[in-house]
């Protein structure tokens, strides 16, 4: 048997084709993504078009669409304050890809305290969020648009579908408001 070298790969004859070619894959396998390269199969961007996996629970047919493609579905109506933007406001969360692949959460610590609708969140929550009652429960299916868009932010790839699932907390009162409504 004969053995010769194709491409830096020495091969034996027969073979050589075929294994050069494969260490060439494995090579732009490595390669391509640091080069900025991706090789990952596109997403949809439209929660309408995604699978999400079963253990979510996610069914848009029984979700509201927002004109803007945001998703929501109330688990609980809580029947505490309601939520306005402006508000200061603080929340538990669960967010998750379609996967069911976890990527952040506040369920172990303390709340999430920011102001709604000014943009101290992604839109999606701005949006999402108003109108909901203290203890109240609400999944969020959140477009790229609406979430990070392009940015890969963390475990959270670029164009990604986000799942969200808030509690709100509180609805932060000043004492002016809060006389204001009792007297």
């Amino acid at each position: 048997m004969t053995t010769r070298r194709v491409r830096g790969v020495v091969t034996r004859a027969g073979e050589g084709g075929a294994r050069a070619r494969s260490w060439g894959f494995l090579l732009v396998l490595v390669l391509l993504p640091a080069c900025g390269g991706d090789l990952s199969p596109t997403q949809p961007t439209d929660p309408a078009e995604a699978f999400f996996h079963p253990d979510l629970g996610v069914n848009l047919e029984e979700m509201t669409r927002t004109s803007s493609g945001l998703y929501l579905q109330d688990q609980h109506v809580g029947e505490g304050r309601e939520a306005a933007a402006g508000d200061p406001i603080a929340v538990h969360y669960q967010g998750r890809l379609p996967s069911g692949h976890p990527f952040d959460h506040s369920t172990d610590g303390q709340p999430f305290e920011f102001t709604l609708g000014v943009g101290h969140v992604i839109p999606g929550w701005d949006e999402g969020l108003v109108g909901m009652r203290e203890g109240g429960l609400r999944l969020l299916v959140v477009p790229p648009d609406l979430g990070y868009g392009s940015q890969p932010t963390g475990p959270i790839p670029p164009n990604s579908i986000l799942v969200f699932w808030v509690q709100l907390v509180e609805v932060f009162v000043d004492d002016e408001e809060e006389e204001g409504a009792s007297g």
